[in-house]
């Protein structure tokens, strides 16, 4: 049984309690069921899901595609589609203008994984590699990770992570790469979420819980499930999606958000949004916190 050490981290990073403002479920304020990933304002939302893409509010939905969505990121004004078959498009709300499949010309491997955005740069997860989007595409798959599934991507000062499906994370540092594995204290080699919590990485993985990278290796700290799907921070406190749940490191320990699967995790405006195969749950952070 793996030992789980109660790490300083863990004591860090915390917000008041939040309070639910609002519940939204389909058809009533939803074009679909089992949201994935939300992007964009309170007022004019971008939604992907099991049954595609919803733009606009409730009351006010309009598919834009019916192809099922895995993950959404935000970079300026465009918005970047991963889609369940590795395809991607660009989407721009403000222009109605949709750029089909933007890595099939692009890239020598027009398939991803996954995607990230830092505010100055897209990052795509593929097979053995990862592509970067700012002014132009850049391509690089080393041999270090032929092969290998990229499941997460996030960047932490200068170094970019990889989470992987089997060999656990990889760190990009100028021309280094460095793999951390079981001999680096990670619990799991199935990476399924990367988070940057105040300089730090954070990893979750399939059935190992959450660890931190402090040192040179990783740390596992008291998590209230180990079957992680979703990392992010909110407020600067740790959010985790899971099969069983979601939860934000409060104040007084762990809130429970849900009970059913976190199918998302998002920023709209001020408020969390959580999505579950159910719909969409939004939670503000109480005044002063």
């Amino acid at each position: 049984m793996m030992t789980l050490a109660l790490y300083t981290l863990a004591l860090q990073g915390t917000v008041g309690p939040l309070q639910l403002e609002a519940e939204w479920s389909a058809p009533k304020h939803l074009p679909f069921e089992r949201v994935h990933a939300v992007v964009g304002s309170p007022d004019a939302l971008v939604l992907g899901g099991i049954k595609g893409v919803g733009l606009g509010a409730p009351g006010n939905w309009r598919k834009s595609e019916d192809r099922p969505v895995r993950e959404m990121v935000a970079q300026g004004s465009d918005v970047w589609v991963l889609f369940g078959d590795g395809s991607v498009d660009k989407y721009q709300p403000k222009e109605n203008r949709l750029y089909f499949d933007v890595l099939r010309n692009a890239s020598k491997r027009p398939w991803a994984s996954t995607v990230h955005a830092d505010g100055s740069a897209v990052y795509f997860g593929t097979l053995g590699g990862w592509i970067v989007k700012s002014k132009e595409f850049a391509e690089f798959h080393p041999k270090e990770l032929d092969k290998q599934v990229i499941t997460a991507i996030q960047k932490v000062g200068n170094d970019l992570w990889l989470g992987t499906q089997r060999a656990g994370v990889f760190r990009i540092r100028g021309k280094q790469i460095d793999r951390f594995g079981f001999a680096a204290g990670l619990p799991d080699s199935w990476v399924t979420s990367l988070a940057n919590l105040d300089g730090k990485l954070v990893v979750g993985c399939a059935d190992g819980g959450v660890s931190t990278f402090v040192e040179g290796k990783f740390t596992s700290f008291l998590a209230p499930t180990s079957k992680i799907r979703k990392l992010a921070t909110y407020r600067g406190a740790l959010v985790v999606g899971a099969l069983d749940g979601a939860w934000v490191k409060s104040q007084t320990g762990w809130q429970k958000l849900t009970g059913d699967e976190a199918t998302s995790l998002s920023t709209v405006g001020s408020r969390l949004a959580v999505g579950t195969p159910k719909g969409l749950a939004f939670w503000q952070a109480t005044k002063g916190s």
